[in-house]
């Protein structure tokens, strides 16, 4: 998704966005898109994926070299993590809006993203989604952007 946008944007169109599930328009600042492109090529060029990266990272998986590129070990029965986490790369927002991610190991269910924000995001207004595959960067682990600001 290398979509640019010159303002940030407001809590109602990141709610419509979602609501209407047209996650494409979400975009970041010129700036902070080519800092996106510049480490996306780097963890390409370092780790045989992003998402052996992320499970590196996020769930402290060991890493193996092969072919002079990092690669995480998984275990044989993958254990149900997940964690929440600040968007590294957050999208064009109005700076009293947060955006987080919650990577896991499994395909999340409604019940667990509600459980998750219930502890991570008490007082705050949530919307949440997942990103389609065709536009979805870390294909290998599951995640769920999640957008927040405080309530008044």
């Amino acid at each position: 998704m290398n979509v640019t946008l010159e303002k940030p944007m407001t809590w109602s169109e990141v709610v419509q966005i979602i609501q209407d599930k047209q996650y494409e328009k979400f975009g970041r600042f010129p700036d902070d898109l080519r800092f996106y492109d510049k480490c996306m090529n780097t963890l390409r060029e370092e780790w045989e994926s992003v998402g052996d990266h992320i499970l590196h990272r996020e769930f402290g998986f060991s890493v193996e070299i092969i072919n002079n590129k990092k690669r995480t070990k998984l275990p044989g029965q993958l254990p149900e993590l997940f964690s929440f986490s600040v968007n590294d790369f957050r999208y064009a927002l109005d700076p009293t809006i947060e955006h987080h991610l919650i990577w896991s190991t499994f395909e999340l269910k409604e019940s667990h993203i509600k459980t998750i924000l219930e502890k991570n995001r008490s007082g705050y207004e949530c919307v949440y989604f997942v990103n389609p595959p065709a536009i979805r960067t870390v294909q290998s682990v599951h995640h769920v952007h999640v957008i927040s600001r405080k309530k008044n």
